[in-house]
């Protein structure tokens, strides 16, 4: 008996915009075949990305927080 596996894929893209909006556009790409994909990203990052997926099902976002440190 052969069973179908989903593909997932995970994606950590470098916290800045040029590199998260590529990434985005690979995302909705992969998502477009029914390929599952998240997308890792700290919360004030999250908001403008989940803005963006919003007709994409296969795509969800995950916060990690990012860490506040004085004086940096």
């Amino acid at each position: 008996m052969a069973s179908t596996l989903a593909s997932q894929v995970v994606i950590f893209p470098f916290m800045a915009q040029g590199h998260t909006l590529p990434l985005l556009d690979l995302s909705k790409a992969l998502s477009l075949q029914q390929i599952k994909v998240s997308i890792i990203t700290t919360p004030s990052n999250a908001n403008s990305i989940t803005k963006n997926i919003a007709n994409y099902p296969f795509i969800n976002v995950i916060e990690i927080p990012f860490p506040t440190i004085e004086r940096l």
